[in-house]
């Protein structure tokens, strides 16, 4: 099987009935799974008398060195640019997900965005004294995001606030492993170590050279 950016190829193998496996055919389909928990880092930002102003979102670097003059650890905060304070949350998110792109591996953040009235109650937007935006990750990261935040407010604007995480992330799953699989005559035959984020197709090319039997 071969597949290119344009182009897909399959081999098919016939065997007779009642005859001996070609070595070479697959016979049952295996995957391979590393499974672990994730939880995503959440938390709220709240727009209370949103109008049409605009502000911009500061958020502080927890991996802030100040002996660094070089790289991303030598930055203290980062600020957003301008976001309107009637914006949806695809809008928002689009704001401050370069926050995470830049500190966190590349990570990006979705955002929903409900509209409340001042004890936080659901309602119509035509109602709605405040917007409440759930920011959620969707990459695992070391430890909080951001150790503390800011406002930078662009004239008479709203109030703008940011609650306490509502979920941490989960520790990003690492580490490396390894397979063993002994052939029809009890030898054992182990693959070499593989990153758990090694590209698919490598694995499968390794486990053939390391395991020939599967092949």
């Amino acid at each position: 099987m071969y597949w290119d950016t344009n182009y897909f190829t399959a081999s098919v193998e016939f065997e007779a009935a009642d005859t001996t496996a070609h070595p070479q055919s697959q016979k049952e389909i295996q995957k391979l799974e590393i499974n672990n928990e994730q939880t995503f880092e959440e938390f709220d930002i709240t727009v209370a008398n949103p109008h049409g102003g605009k502000f911009k979102m500061v958020f502080f670097n927890p991996f802030y060195d100040e002996t660094l003059t070089k790289g991303n650890n030598s930055i203290r905060s980062w600020s957003s640019d301008d976001i309107t304070d009637t914006w949806d949350g695809w809008r928002m998110c689009w704001r401050i997900q370069w926050y995470f792109n830049q500190f966190h591996g590349g990570a990006r953040c979705t955002s929903t965005l409900k509209y409340t009235d001042d004890a936080g109650t659901e309602v119509p937007k035509a109602d709605a004294t405040k917007y409440v935006y759930n920011v959620k990750m969707n990459k695992l990261i070391n430890g909080k995001s951001f150790i503390n935040w800011n406002v930078l407010q662009s004239g008479e604007s709203s109030k703008v606030t940011v609650g306490d995480f509502i979920a941490e992330s989960s520790a990003p799953i690492s580490g490396k492993f390894q397979i063993s699989c002994p052939n029809a005559g009890g030898d054992n035959f182990d693959s070499r170590e593989f990153n758990y984020n090694h590209w698919t197709e490598g694995i499968q090319y390794d486990i053939h050279h390391d395991i020939p039997h599967l092949a």
